[in-house]
């Protein structure tokens, strides 16, 4: 058996063993690329040498693990169903369809890029196929990195302490345990005060001088510890491999150590409370994002028994859905279903976890009917492998693949918006007051976004669904129809309308198909608001039925 007293450190040759495969671009030569704005990820493998683990594990065997996440946007022009895709089907669109279909790839909401809020990040190891084991036998999760990074306020006034990891690996002689990676940065902030006394006018001005004459004897003790140490010699006795990741300046936390699983929740990291010439800078690029490259390193014990391993990763993102500029990311109340919860929050009322609104005092806004789409994306790869003679990891592959041609959604909400930024600034004595407002109130947004997140998978009653089928793109495409216009008796002829539900309409001077969703139907509006609903639904699911029944 070879001694692992002093053998030099390695560095961890990672194999890749699953990807997300639509990213790859299979065309040499055709600009069209595969969408540049779609998060991704990648799992690497490394399989412990088994003479460096014979000892400590003579049953199992040790594999490292990176999933490596690439968080970005989210930008659906690239994945909107082109109307040309529709001849091949045996229905052909009618003159309305067509004519939506336009409106919907023409408006700026399809083509702006929605930045990500949160990201949840999962990976589970199982046994091969072949393999017909218990749980007791199934790999699991002997230690990950990292494992949190927190942010901390140490005064409300002084500045912001930050736990984090450092991007350095070094895993251990025993092979299943690494270095901590965990280190602080405290920020002080900045501080003084003066003063000075002067008498009325006409009065005599008044000061005061202090000071210390005389002679001091002042006596010093200074003790010096030397210890010389060979860093070479210890790097040979404590570390075993070393490998770098990369990571995001965000809060992080993992869970589920011990099993054959991980969760990692990671969330853009607050603004916080800031004093002086600090004070300047704590909006810098707006609303804080969640996009870069977050890797995660793990230990895997793998029973000797057992022929081989199958990975899955999956990674979902939050995204707010923005209109066609950033003044418009909103949507009203009158748009939200009725079976989203939403819509029932009191916003003169204090929240859930118990936080008090901000004060609304300007006129010109009703924050209680405006709300943020969020919609979650997920991405999914997974893969399988063998050990061989030689014990290496060698990818098998798992069966079918999920369809990726399109993002798939694994969750959708409203989340309450609140006052608009430009409203907490008018209410403002002062721009500092303004930068405290805007971000007290980027924060309780950003809350809201990942407590939503965290209670839809909580719940677990989400179908998982295309884009199409999403009642986020329905609002959007509602939206969209005021542009449509087109006769409403088109409605009645391709059988979205009666010609009794048609003739009502026409007595509130609906004379086109864009009227039905126009901004004028408020609830101080006599029509009848519940039929006007249904009609809008009824339009907008004949629309969307050509995509809906293309999947």
């Amino acid at each position: 058996m070879v001694s692992q007293a002093l053998t030099i450190p390695l560095n961890i040759t990672w194999q890749r063993f699953g990807y997300s495969r639509d990213m790859i671009d299979k065309k040499f030569g055709d600009l069209s690329l595969p969408p540049k704005w779609r998060s991704s990820l990648a799992v690497f493998a490394y399989v412990v040498p088994r003479e460096q683990t014979a000892e400590s594990y003579p049953n199992a065997r040790i594999v490292y693990l990176k999933l490596s996440c690439s968080i970005t946007g989210w930008n659906i022009s690239e994945e909107l169903l082109d109307p040309e895709k529709f001849k091949d089907t045996e229905d052909k669109l009618d003159d309305l369809q067509n004519s939506a279909w336009e409106a919907i790839k023409a408006q700026n909401w399809a083509r702006r890029y929605w930045p990500c809020k949160g990201a949840i990040a999962q990976i589970a190891i199982y046994p091969h196929p072949d393999d017909n084991v218990g749980p007791d036998d199934f790999p699991f999760i002997v230690d990950f990195q990292p494992q949190k990074r927190e942010l901390y306020e140490t005064r409300s006034e002084t500045g912001e302490f930050l736990s984090g990891s450092s991007e350095k690996i070094a895993v251990q002689k025993g092979t299943t345990a690494t270095d901590s990676t965990e280190k602080s940065d405290i920020l002080t902030g900045f501080g003084g005060s003066a003063g000075a006394q002067v008498g009325p006018i006409g009065g005599n001005a008044s000061f005061n001088v202090s000071g210390e004459w005389g002679t001091r004897s002042k006596q010093d003790t200074q003790t010096v510890d030397m210890r010389t140490t060979d860093a070479s010699r210890e790097r040979r006795e404590t570390t075993s491999f070393n490998t770098t990741f990369s990571q995001m300046y965000q809060l992080f936390n993992g869970y589920h150590l011990g099993t054959n699983r991980a969760v990692f929740l990671i969330a853009p990291r607050p603004h916080t409370v800031s004093s002086g010439p600090q004070v300047d800078f704590n909006l810098i690029k707006g609303k804080r994002l969640l996009e870069g490259i977050q890797d995660m390193f793990l230990i895997v014990q793998v029973p000797d028994s057992l022929k081989g391993i199958c990975v899955q990763a999956l990674l979902d993102t939050g995204h707010t859905v923005t209109g066609n500029n950033d003044k418009e990311p909103l949507v009203q109340a009158a748009h939200i279903p009725d079976d989203q919860g939403s819509a029932d929050i009191d916003e003169e009322n204090p929240d859930e976890d118990g936080l008090i609104p901000i004060p609304d005092k300007v006129t010109d806004t009703t924050p209680s009917t405006h709300y943020s789409q969020l919609g979650v994306t997920r991405r999914i790869i997974r893969n399988c492998g063998v050990f061989d003679d030689s014990h290496n990891l060698i990818p098998t592959g798992a069966g079918d693949f999920p369809d990726e041609a399109e993002t798939q959604i694994s969750f959708e909400d409203f989340v309450r918006q609140g006052p608009q930024e430009y409203q907490l600034a008018k209410q403002a004595k002062n721009p500092v007051e303004a930068q405290r407002l805007i971000a007290d109130q980027r924060n309780r947004l950003q809350h809201r976004i990942l407590s939503s997140m965290l209670s839809g998978f909580s719940s677990g009653r989400y179908k998982i669904r295309a884009l199409a089928e999403t009642e986020i793109f329905a609002v959007m495409t509602g939206l969209t129809m005021k542009r449509v216009q087109r006769e409403a008796n088109m409605l009645v002829q391709l059988n979205v309308l009666t010609s009794d539900e048609l003739a009502y309409f026409k007595k509130f001077k609906v004379q086109t198909v864009g009227d039905f969703f126009d901004e004028r139907f408020k609830k101080k509006s006599t029509i009848d608001l519940e039929r006007l609903r249904v009609a809008r639904k009824k339009i907008v699911e004949h629309v969307l039925k050509p995509a809906r029944k293309k999947k």
